[in-house]
């Protein structure tokens, strides 16, 4: 009987944090044009079950980003938290930066990504851009 609580809980500890769940996701840009992601695999840091420790592997058009929810530390409350309605990650280069944004849903329905952005940020050139996907849909 302790096994099977013990295995219970431990299930339900995994499935509250695995939201972006390894396949292909489509969906579209604003202007039509089909966009797509693949969530190759996803593990906790350290093997600790938490959402600080929460990562997924992104491909991007052979891009790979690792991503996870970005931390918050509000120093006047001493509190240490985090955002739970993005994934985020950042592949540095020697002109700037590119970001891999993915902003969760969290309904009653459905639980995992709803859209996600590209965004790149060449600082010696002072130039940015950015890809939003929307309404992605796992495949």
């Amino acid at each position: 009987m302790k096994l099977l609580i013990f295995s219970i809980a431990l299930m339900s500890g995994t499935i509250a944090h695995a939201h972006v769940e390894p396949g292909l996701y489509r969906g579209a840009t604003p202007e039509g044009k089909p966009c797509e992601m693949r969530a190759v695999e996803m593990s906790f840091e350290g093997g600790v079950h938490h959402p600080l420790t929460e990562r997924v592997v992104i491909d991007y058009g052979g891009e790979i980003f690792r991503v996870g929810h970005p931390s918050s530390v509000v120093r006047e409350s001493a509190q240490v938290t985090f955002n739970h309605d993005l994934f985020q990650g950042i592949n540095p280069d020697s002109n700037g930066a590119k970001a891999f944004v993915i902003e969760m849903i969290h309904g009653q329905r459905f639980e995992g990504p709803g859209a996600f952005e590209i965004i790149h940020h060449n600082w010696r050139t002072k130039t940015s851009s950015k890809l939003r996907c929307g309404n992605i849909k796992k495949i």
